[in-house]
């Protein structure tokens, strides 16, 4: 498989990506699959799949779902150095239904009823650790906002590392403002932040924001947005679609400086990443990209959609991947 080849091939650029790290349980129809998700797992696994030495941090529970989520970031060629087990903490676990075409999230399992545990921060002493015991990745990419984002935030970006936020949800809190200020480059969906929020202001970074069918735009500080057409495709499933973005547009960049980026015109790069999110849509599963398509045969694509107006060959859906059966439930592995 793809995801296996890539893991074994030399690495060259480094990503730590910090955040949110669940397990995914895939439902479709009769068909059930269990992989390493959320937004900072799946960067960091499709950074991977670019060729990129990438690990994760975030905690986990002494538990099978804690087990999966492991392995599986192990098999997408993810280092597990970022990884911490604790025994008196329950890993993390959302539900994802895909229906006709459509994407819903559950945060209780729909065969044992059980809810799950929330998402819970790295401590900033584990955070100050793996800053100090390990060499600067080229790019920090962050999706939640915490005291040990922002101090990691602050020691990359003092050592050159090029600081990556994806907020997950606006904020107003002071964390929330020195996590903008200090990422050189930040990411967010339309849907979730209005690109005309006075938090936004003129003074921030680079600026990257995906609406959907409206396509994307960036901008430079201080300057106005340029928008890039969103590809149509005979989409299967848009779920993980955003993180394919995300992992395409650092690929595409031709300097992870962050001086360079900021001066960098992101529409090839931008369109690049649209277009790899599209073929993403035409999957089953948020990093299933990575398991149907070498890497040179994802770029030939992604190029032919570029210089066509749709895409006319339907991917086939792919099923969710098979789990071991090592716990009670089926579902949610609890």
């Amino acid at each position: 498989m793809t995801g296996n080849k890539q893991a074994e091939e030399p690495k060259g650029k480094t990503v730590l990506s910090v955040g949110y790290v669940v397990l995914d349980v895939l439902v479709h129809g009769d068909c059930l699959g269990h992989s390493a998700g959320g937004t900072a797992g799946n960067v960091a696994a499709n950074l991977s799949y670019f060729g990129w030495d990438a690990a994760t941090a975030a905690l986990h529970g002494d538990d099978p779902a804690g087990n999966h989520l492991r392995a599986d970031l192990k098999k997408a060629g993810v280092s597990s150095a970022g990884l911490r087990r604790l025994k008196d903490f329950t890993t993390p676990v959302v539900v994802h239904e895909v229906s006709n075409g459509k994407h819903s999230f559950r945060f209780a399992c729909p065969v044992c009823g059980r809810r799950f545990a929330r998402f819970r921060p790295i401590p900033v002493d584990f955070a100050e650790d793996l800053v100090e015991s390990n060499k600067r990745p080229d790019v920090l990419f962050l999706d939640r906002v915490s005291a040990a984002a922002v101090l990691m935030a602050e020691r990359v970006s003092d050592g050159g590392g090029l600081v990556v936020f994806e907020p997950s949800m606006p904020g107003d809190s002071q964390k929330f403002r020195r996590l903008l200020k200090l990422a050189h480059l930040v990411k967010f969906s339309a849907s979730r932040l209005d690109p005309t929020s006075c938090l936004l202001d003129e003074s921030l970074g680079t600026l990257v924001y995906t609406d959907g069918a409206n396509g994307a735009a960036w901008r430079r500080r201080g300057e106005s947005w340029n928008h890039v057409p969103h590809f149509p495709v005979d989409a299967v499933d848009a779920g993980g679609a955003g993180d394919w973005t995300t992992a395409a547009l650092l690929e595409a960049l031709p300097s992870l400086v962050p001086d360079e980026v900021g001066r960098t015109d992101l529409t090839e790069p931008l369109r690049y990443a649209q277009a790899v999110a599209a073929l993403s849509c035409q999957v089953l599963g948020a990093r299933s990209l990575a398991y149907e398509y070498e890497r040179e045969e994802l770029d030939a694509m992604a190029a032919n959609l570029q210089q066509a107006n749709h895409h006319k060959k339907t991917a086939r859906p792919s099923r969710p991947p098979k789990s071991r059966r090592s716990s009670d439930c089926t579902a949610c592995l609890s």
